[in-house]
């Protein structure tokens, strides 16, 4: 069969006749599109390109041709949508041919007449949280996370969560060698607890390369918003096409606990940690329970006695070298390799290595450090956060703000309208220290869940894990953020000894714009 002319130019991996919506279609397979054109000549070739395909299926029911179905992920009307189209054709061999091969150059193996970048399909190990939110992660589970799956040719092992703590303990002892990846289907909570339960393994190293992947059933979905992975559909369709991100994590360190915790997404401390906590009640209105809790509480607003300490990008470096080495007496064996790897960086603030760190001092109705723009699927607070760049981004509301300035601001919380209010203080750290008094209210909360209420340790992990992500992801949505930070002028310089010396006022500096390059995304 003689091919047109712009054809002939592609490596074509097949090429057959189909019957497509009741037409003679000459359909070609190359190693990113599949190419239609009619029979008839009367018409110009149309291009399904691979990158919205996920996966296909085999038609062959009693008293019905034999098809090929193709599964697509489109976008409609600025929101993806399934969509799938059957190719007919009377031969069962010719269309199992099909369906294999579009699998295998869709998952980059190997096929003839196009190199490949992998051997083995990938195996996953998908844990299902029955209980959390809404409880409909099994529902999503097998509306979408199996039978997409499947129809991509990729195999796996679904382990529902039986109880709390469970998905740390399957972190900590599932078997390296039998999965390539790792999924969770809940909300932030399940993959926080997984992380924590991977960080407690002697071989720590080698299972966080594993890519993480996140499809969203709980109440808040904060990371799944992130990496355009915010429904269901989009998050499994960005696990099949396996394109990644590197992470940041954080550890959280308390006095009298000897393990730092690992969190992803945020440490804070007053109001948002108030609401999230105070609206477990409301759990079955999703992520609702928010607005309903979050009226409540600014319109009767608390404000805390609060010292956040954090230091500066540009301070790191050097109070880094100065604490090479520090570890607590007789870590476990993980602990003592992570900070051989990462040393820590949040020590007390009357530490002698601790210059360079600046501090508010007063009462704030919120302290939150981010690591991710997005606390839930609903509310940004970080439009100046990346989930890759190295650093926390802290955020304090303080003496001046009134329920009258927040409302506004939380009735509309996508647009992050507070960033340029003068009573929000913004700024970039390597660590953050939030040191409360020694009878200190209101609720310290990490990725979800609660602290005790004191003072709270936090230092980076740079780039530990790896996540999957939409190909449309681009984080920082802003990179205007000024050097200083934002109405960050009356923080205090802490050069060195105890923080009741003499501080400094920190000088106003030229505005200078953090330019972050866009995330890079691979393929695993």
């Amino acid at each position: 069969q003689i091919l047109p002319f712009a054809l002939q130019t592609m490596a074509t991996l097949l090429n057959e006749r189909f019957r497509h919506h009741g037409h003679d279609v000459d359909v070609t397979l190359t190693q990113d599109s599949i190419i239609l054109a009619a029979a008839s000549a009367k018409s110009k070739a149309s291009t399904v390109p691979l990158s919205s395909v996920y996966g296909t299926a085999i038609i062959d029911r009693p008293h019905q041709r034999t098809g090929l179905e193709l599964y697509m992920v489109v976008s409609k009307r600025n929101k993806q949508a399934e969509q799938k189209s059957l190719f007919e054709h009377g031969s069962l061999a010719i269309v199992e041919t099909w369906s294999q091969t579009i699998q295998r150059v869709l998952q980059r193996l190997p096929v003839d007449g196009m190199p490949a970048s992998t051997t083995k399909p990938r195996h996953l190990l998908v844990l299902v949280n029955p209980y959390g939110g809404t409880k409909k992660a099994p529902k999503v589970y097998e509306r979408y996370v199996k039978p997409m799956l499947f129809r991509a040719g990729l195999t796996h092992d679904m382990k529902p969560t039986e109880y709390a703590g469970h998905a740390h303990e399957l972190g900590r002892t599932f078997d390296a060698a039998k999965y390539d990846a790792i999924v969770t289907v809940s909300g932030d909570g399940l993959l926080n607890e997984l992380i924590n339960g991977m960080m407690t393994r002697d071989d720590w190293q080698d299972v966080m390369q594993r890519p993480l992947g996140l499809v969203p059933a709980g109440s808040g979905n904060g990371l799944a918003r992130c990496i355009e992975g915010h429904t269901a559909l989009s998050a499994v369709f960005n696990i099949i096409k396996a394109q990644t991100s590197k992470l940041d994590l954080f550890r959280v360190w308390q006095d009298g606990v000897a393990v730092p915790r690992t969190g992803f997404l945020l440490v804070h401390h007053g109001l948002i940690a108030d609401i999230d906590i105070e609206s477990e009640k409301y759990r079955w209105a999703g992520s609702a329970r928010f607005t309903f809790s979050g009226l409540q509480r600014i319109l009767s607003l608390r404000k805390y006695p609060v010292k956040m300490w954090y230091l500066p990008p540009e301070a790191a470096p050097a109070f880094q070298a100065e604490v090479e080495g520090w570890q607590p007496d007789s870590p476990p064996e993980y602990l003592h390799t992570q900070l051989k790897r990462f040393p820590r960086l949040a020590l007390k603030p009357n530490h002698a290595a601790t210059s360079g760190w600046k501090c508010f001092d007063g009462r704030a109705s919120l302290a939150m450090a981010m690591n991710a723009p997005w606390a839930s699927d609903e509310h940004m607070f970080g439009p100046f956060s990346a989930l890759d760049d190295g650093c926390l981004d802290v955020m304090i509301v303080g003496e001046r703000c009134n329920a009258k300035n927040l409302l506004p601001v939380f009735l509309d919380p996508e647009k992050a309208k507070h960033i340029e209010k003068p009573w929000n203080e913004y700024a970039k750290a390597h660590a953050v220290i939030i040191e409360l008094p020694p009878d200190g209210k209101g609720i310290i909360n990490v990725d979800g869940e609660v602290l005790p209420t004191q003072t709270t340790y936090v230092d980076m992990l740079p780039s530990l894990g790896t996540l999957y992500v939409g190909a449309d992801m681009n984080l920082p949505y802003r990179t205007d953020l000024p050097q200083e930070g934002l109405n960050c002028a009356g923080h205090t310089i802490h050069d060195t000894g105890s923080p009741t010396d003499e501080h400094q006022s920190v000088s106003s500096k030229p505005t200078v714009a953090r330019v972050k390059q866009p995330t890079t995304l691979s393929h695993v």
